[in-house]
């Protein structure tokens, strides 16, 4: 038994992901799905991802690293944040590299998709699969958000003009009011660039593991029901019914070489 009008889309919880990997420039390295080519951009798009990178991704640690020592009182906390903005660009490029896995993992996904067409199976993923992956977007999106609201409201009710944290810059900040809101401009830039390159890398594995998850979840009740299900169900020990419940078992293995990959 299949609806005709539904069909799964697990696609669909990797949008935001993608909406913030264009924004910081990961979208350079996308492929096309079926393809597995580059997709082309503008030449302002690439003067974007040129721009922002080079200020953000690469300069930003420079910027906290070197101003670790500026103040000894807040050592540790510079330190903490100068690791954590490192291990971001770190993730950064790593994810750009792994651009081509990314569009052969989402063309598999695709094909499994494809094979979800029985109402129960239709339901299992409405219900359960779909609601829970959709929570845990939401709870890395609120934990993130979280992070940029908090950073944004330790300015806003702050007493004194200071920056975010400790950072080096080519002038001093503290001379002009107008140096001050360029300095905190760039951090505020920068951290706002980096939380999203955090938010988008840290929440893609772990959406691609319940995906996977759900799919041999899916698989089980597929094969659960050869043999019991289809045109041939009452007939389970005739030739038509046997060749029929043989097709279906080799799509079923099918689909577990695929979860494999």
């Amino acid at each position: 038994m299949s609806s005709p009008t539904t069909k799964v889309n697990s696609l669909e919880f990797f949008h935001i992901n993608w909406k913030v990997w264009k924004i910081i420039g990961l979208r350079l390295f996308k492929r096309d799905v079926h393809t597995q080519q580059r997709l082309p951009v503008s030449r302002l798009y690439l003067s974007w991802c040129i721009a922002a990178n080079f200020a953000v991704t690469i300069l930003f640690p420079i910027h906290l690293s070197m101003g670790i020592f500026d103040d000894k009182s807040k050592l540790f906390d510079g330190l903490n944040v100068t690791v954590t903005s490192i291990g971001a660009t770190i993730k950064f490029f790593l994810m750009a590299s792994k651009m081509k896995q990314i569009a052969q993992m989402e063309a598999l996904i695709q094909v499994l998709d494809a094979r979800v067409t029985h109402l129960e199976e239709l339901e299992h993923y409405r219900t359960r699969i779909r609601l829970n992956i959709l929570n845990i977007q939401r709870m890395y999106l609120s934990l993130y958000s979280g992070i940029g609201v908090a950073l944004a409201a330790s300015i806003l009710f702050s007493k004194e003009r200071r920056l975010l944290y400790p950072g080096w810059l080519p002038f001093d900040w503290r001379t002009s009011i107008g140096y001050y809101a360029l300095a905190m401009l760039y951090q505020l830039f920068g951290f706002a660039i980096q939380i999203s390159q955090t938010f988008s890398n840290d929440s893609f594995a772990p959406k691609t593991l319940c995906i996977l998850s759900a799919h041999i979840e899916l698989l089980y009740k597929r094969v659960s029901r050869i043999g019991f299900d289809g045109p041939y169900a009452g007939d389970s020990g005739s030739n038509a019914a046997l060749v029929q419940q043989e097709e279906e078992l080799k799509r079923c293995v099918l689909d577990q070489i695929n979860l494999y990959e």
